[in-house]
C-alpha cells in the first residue's frame, strides 16, 4: 500500500474481501473508505490510525465488533454498519 499515500478516497465495495490488510493504518490521508457488500468479519485495529478518516461504509458484511480503536478516529462523521451481525458497539465511539 506504500504508493498509494496521498490517496483521500478509497473504494473496495463489493469484493468478497475477508480480510482488510493491517497495513492500512499506511493510508494517512484517507477521508473516505467504503467497504461496503464484502466478507468482511473483522477490523484490525490500525483502522484507529486513520486520522483524516471522516466517512466509513461498512455495511452488508459479516462484522460481529467493531474495535475500540475506532473511537481514536475523531475526524469521523458518517459510519455505516447496518446489515452486520454487531451485537455491541465499542464504548469510545
Amino acid at each position: 500500500m506504500g504508493c498509494w499515500l496521498a490517496m483521500t478516497e478509497l473504494n473496495l465495495s463489493t469484493n468478497q474481501l475477508r480480510v482488510l490488510p493491517d497495513d492500512v493504518d499506511k493510508l494517512v490521508n484517507l477521508e473516505v473508505l467504503v467497504l461496503s457488500n464484502n466478507m468482511l468479519k473483522k477490523l484490525p485495529p490500525q483502522i484507529g490510525s486513520l486520522k483524516k478518516l471522516r466517512e466509513l461504509d461498512l455495511e452488508e458484511n459479516e462484522l460481529d465488533a467493531i474495535p475500540n480503536e475506532i473511537g481514536f478516529v475523531t475526524s469521523l462523521t458518517k459510519l455505516w454498519i447496518q446489515s452486520n451481525k454487531l451485537i455491541s458497539l465499542p464504548r469510545t465511539i
